[in-house]
């Protein structure tokens, strides 16, 4: 049976009777005899007289005299009426035949029930959320959603996330799915500067995790072709909390956690620093221990409180959580506070209104950028040993070029403050008895707001002079949707609705940036305060979007279902001639389980095949891409007089970049306790829009262009087992594989490799090549120490051994691209003990470990990897690094496969056991439902032996598209335990 999804924890709403009642008590399960845990079970005709199942499926209700029957819901399962005999006690067994097909599930501009859908969604809620400890919802879709793949940027607060849906469907317009927050599209918000972290934000850092009722995955073109321009990348459709009529529910939560990295890298000590590099070792030789002046215990606090109910007319959600992050590495904290009210109300029976709003604030203290000797780690791998972080007076040394982290953490400011606010207000008409149906009128206002500020200020100690920064960040985006609905029945047979939209969305960008130096005294912190504060950057930008949609759909006989969506949309970005584009999507879904061939099946059941083809597209290229544009200030200025100067080469041909979907798929029940669900899909995108390099006579670098092509296949698998369950024991175990293949088709204006392949290059190690991969390793392949010479080895163009190797000898080596992505899960409940897990992993992709090339220099002056002490002395020796006198000791950590990696890793990303008291059993009734857990996060992580990185799950190329799988200095996730408490009244 299928692991209930959420759990509502009990409620009592009875009301005091003045008359005689009864006591009526009861057991709700399903057919497989498992408690169904929140249950509704109300007295029909007799107002607000009801309560909920505990977690055992037990109930207790005092039922006026008279009174002739009970309702009981669930989501999921059909409502059962029971007629009151003279017994006091029932068993009440619900139908969960439709339960997965009649489950809700949140698709653009509405919902639908599973049984109709015949798109591609993917649906994360209840359990799949609350047991992973994640910051931000990125994180809770990896390995619990098929063909969606997550990269971190990094394991530092607040990073963004790279999401991949089915592929990367562009190479050089925005590849990131397009959020959406209770129907308002969020804007990016990755916006840092490269001083105080030039490891990119994640746009949805401020929300709470707490308030997250379900998230939802669109993935193919008939689920996403109602977003249109926007669609390309996928959907992710995330439903925040909300009251239930005849409930009244105080919830609260709290845990506590700490920890520290998943794995470091084993630097030298003095000693082994000067063996390395051939030194004597004198007598007395100073030594300081950087990594432990940088590292310290991760901890985490979080706790929330909620209210949520309502009544036939009013349902309440009121939330407000607060967190407080300090991770593994010095100076990298983070406070978040945030608060929810999410409100609606009907007027009458046909006129209702709401609201969903949003206040949030993140305060956090960042870290210089991973890729500069500023940040703790990146600084503690690079210091020499010897150089200590104090002076003999035990005043903070100052340590050159390679910064002294520790008084960087204790004497700076490096703050960022990030406030937002995001809502809809809605307004929902219905009109009844239009022919044999209803129309229904709805207009929707949102909003998102987002204001960050960005301290910067170093002490005389670090920057001579003192140096201060300041930016003041605005990204306003306004949004109004009109929709009308129509639904029908069409005879006894058939149903048919149709929407129709509209919807404009604008947006205003504004940021201002000020700097200083020369301060008098460094307990002057204002930017101001400086000797020479100017105003070195301030930008303004803005673009709109005007859409018109609809979309049709039909079912006959409940097991035919025939979808068909347009939207077209007109985009700020293109010239007028270019500036509308249309796209589409059909879909049909066949219920193969109401066939007669099928019905009274032991073997199969609920089997749904679907089919949908549509084409949505991408504008994301910046905001005046197809104009010519120009800059003023100090660059600008021609002869000491102000000028302008163009930045910008006009292309008014520029348009959309469009991807065209074709997806099938099929799912059912097997021998009623497995299930299983496989889809085949392909995107092929065209005029892909890309920045084509021209000649520097022209006054400018590149210009922006549609030329190119690009084609991403793929079949996801999705299953679950229920592989043990009675009155005690319930075991289930579940997970998705997502097989993805990605080959780019054209890029007709490219530069041309040696071999007349044409390729964009991406980085120094990367190329998206024609006939290959967006993201192509090509390297100087590395062949090791030679045993007899102790010299270091690698191949050239021809494949032959070399010690001299050339530019000329880089060949394509493989991707970064997995073969295949996916998770696992496992849950075993005994009674009220629960021990659920989830697993994810990938295989077959590359990650290049750039870093390793300055910490396994042996010549530099740079700290050392303790793997270079295994270095070749004599012949026969089987050694990592080269002899000390070997002429190919300097060349050792030049780019090549040397630091190329296999980064398949199965890692368990969260284990929780939890424990539900009986509160009921032990006559506590004023709790409705109390739990304790324990979770452990990122636990374990299987690697290849070979992998000498120090995380395989992040890249620090941000949510770049022609460059992925690299990674720099960036530090590795957190390693978590946590104990934590839910109780609701």
């Amino acid at each position: 049976m299928k692991q209930i999804l959420f759990i509502a924890f009990a409620a009592l709403f009875s009301l005091s009777q003045m008359y005689a009642q009864r006591t009526i008590t009861g057991t709700v399960t399903d057919s497989q005899d498992e408690p169904l845990i929140g249950a509704l079970v109300s007295v029909v005709d007799a107002g607000n007289v009801g309560t909920i199942t505990d977690f055992n499926g037990n109930f207790q209700l005092s039922v006026p005299d008279g009174s002739e029957a009970l309702k009981v819901s669930y989501l999921g399962y059909r409502d059962m009426m029971i007629e009151l005999g003279p017994s006091n006690n029932y068993i009440i067994v619900m139908d969960e035949s439709d339960l997965a097909l009649d489950e809700v599930v949140i698709v653009a501009y509405g919902e639908q029930t599973r049984r109709s859908l015949v798109s591609s969604v993917s649906t994360v809620s209840g359990d799949a959320i609350n047991n992973i400890p994640a910051v931000s919802p990125q994180e809770v879709l990896q390995g619990q959603a098929s063909g969606v793949q997550i990269t971190n940027s990094s394991g530092l607060l607040g990073a963004a996330t790279n999401i991949r849906i089915r592929g990367v469907a562009s190479l050089n317009a925005g590849g990131q799915p397009l959020f959406v927050v209770d129907g308002v599209p969020l804007n990016d918000g990755n916006y840092s500067n490269t001083l105080g972290g030039g490891t990119g934000l994640n746009p949805l850092m401020n929300m709470s995790m707490d308030d997250i009722e379900s998230i939802s995955v669109l993935k193919d073109a008939s689920a996403a072709s109602l977003y249109g321009s926007r669609g390309s990348n996928g959907v992710v459709l995330i439903t925040t909390k909300s009251g239930r009529a005849g409930t009244n529910n105080i919830n609260f939560s709290t845990s506590y956690g700490f920890g520290g990295p998943t794995d470091t890298y084993s630097m030298t000590n003095s000693e082994e620093f000067l063996t390395i590099l051939g030194a004597p070792i004198p007598e007395e030789l100073p030594y300081f221990d950087w990594q432990d002046g940088v590292l310290q215990t991760a901890t985490s606090f979080r706790t929330s409180l909620s209210f949520d109910g309502g009544n036939e007319s009013t349902t309440y959600y009121v939330g407000a959580s607060y967190s407080d992050e300090e991770n593994y590495v010095i100076g990298n904290n983070m406070e978040k506070l945030s608060g929810r009210l999410n409100l609606t109300h009907r007027v009458s029976e046909n006129f209702r209104f709401g609201s969903n709003l949003s206040i949030s604030r993140a305060n956090m203290r960042r870290v210089g950028a991973e890729n500069s000797t500023f940040a703790p780690l990146t600084s503690a791998y690079l210091q020499d040993p010897r150089v200590t972080a104090f002076n003999p007076d035990g005043s903070y040394r100052r340590t050159g070029f390679i910064a002294n982290v520790i008084a960087i953490a204790d004497l700076s400011v490096i703050d960022f403050i990030s406030d937002r606010t995001t809502g809809n207000l809605f307004g929902e008409y219905s009109i009844p008895g239009v022919g044999n149906g209803q129309i229904t009128l709805r207009a929707d206002v949102g909003l998102d707001f987002l204001t960050t500020e960005e301290t910067i200020r170093y002490p005389e100690e670090i920057s001579p002079g003192g140096y201060g920064y300041k930016r003041v960040l605005n990204d306003q985006k306004w949004l109004s949707t009109n929709t009308a609905r129509y639904n029908t029945p069409l005879g006894d047979r058939s149903n048919f609705s149709v929407l129709v939209g509209q919807s404009f969305e604008t947006s205003l960008f504004a940021s201002t940036t000020v700097e200083a130096s020369g301060y008098a005294a460094d307990a002057l912190r204002n930017v101001s305060s400086g000797a020479s504060p100017s105003i070195t950057s301030a930008t303004r930008s803005e673009w709109a979007l005007a859409s018109f949609f609809s979309r049709v759909q039909y079912d006959l006989d409940n097991k035919y279902f025939f979808e068909a969506s347009i939207r077209r949309d007109g985009s700020s970005r293109f010239g007028a001639d270019n500036r509308w584009g249309n796209f589409w999507a059909v879909g049909a879904g066949w219920d193969m389980s109401r066939e007669s061939f099928l019905a009274g099946s032991t073997i199969f059941s609920d089997v749904r095949l679907r089919t949908s083809y549509g084409v949505t597209g991408n504008d994301r290229i910046g905001t005046f891409p197809s104009l010519g544009l120009y800059a003023a200030g100090v660059a600008s200025d021609y002869n000491g007089a102000p000028g302008l100067r163009p930045i910008q080469a006009a292309n008014p041909d520029l348009r959309w970049e469009q991807t065209t979907q074709f997806d099938i798929g099929i799912s059912g029940r097997i021998a009623d306790f497995f299930d299983l669900g496989v889809s085949y899909w392909r995107k092929d995108t065209e005029d892909l829009l890309l920045n084509r390099p021209i000649s520097q006579t022209s006054g400018f670098g590149v210009i922006t262009e549609n030329a190119g092509d690009m084609v991403n296949t793929g079949i996801d698998v999705d299953f679950n087992f229920d592989i043990f369950s009675n009155e005690n024991w319930r075991i289930s175990l579940g997970g998705n594989i997502s097989f993805i293949d990605n080959e780019v088709t054209s890029l007709p204006n490219a530069t041309e490799d040696s071999d007349g392949n044409k390729f964009i290059a991406g980085s120094a190690s990367q190329r998206a090549v024609v006939g290959k991969s967006a993201n192509e390793f090509y390297l100087i392949r590395y062949l090791g120490v030679n045993p007899e010479t102790g010299n270091a080895e690698w191949l050239d163009s021809e494949g032959n051994p070399t010690t001299s190797p050339t530019q000329g000898d880089r060949v394509y080596v493989g991707n970064a691209i997995p073969d295949f992505i996916g998770g696992l899960n496992f849950n075993v409940a005994y009674r009220n003990l629960t021990l659920s897990g989830l697993f994810n992993y990938t295989y077959g992709n590359y990650v290049m470990i750039d870093d390793l090339r300055f910490t396994e220099n042996p010549v530099s002056g740079f700290n050392k990897s303790t793997i270079l002490l295994d270095q070749w002395e004599n012949p026969g020796d089987v050694a990592f690094a080269p002899a000390q006198d070997s002429p190919t000791r300097g060349i050792f950590a030049q780019r090549s496969t040397n630091q190329l990696m296999d980064g398949s890793y199965l890692r368990l990303k969260s284990l929780t056991l939890r424990y539900d008291l009986p509160v009921r059993d032990l006559g506590i009734n004023w709790i409705k439902g109390l739990n304790v857990y324990f979770r452990g996060n990122n636990l374990l992580t299987i690697k290849d032996s070979d992998f000498r990185g120090q995380d395989p799950e992040v890249s620090d190329t941000g949510t770049s598209n022609l460059v992925q799988g690299e990674s720099f200095f960036v530090i590795p996730q957190r390693k978590m335990y946590t104990f934590g408490l839910n109780v609701t009244f």
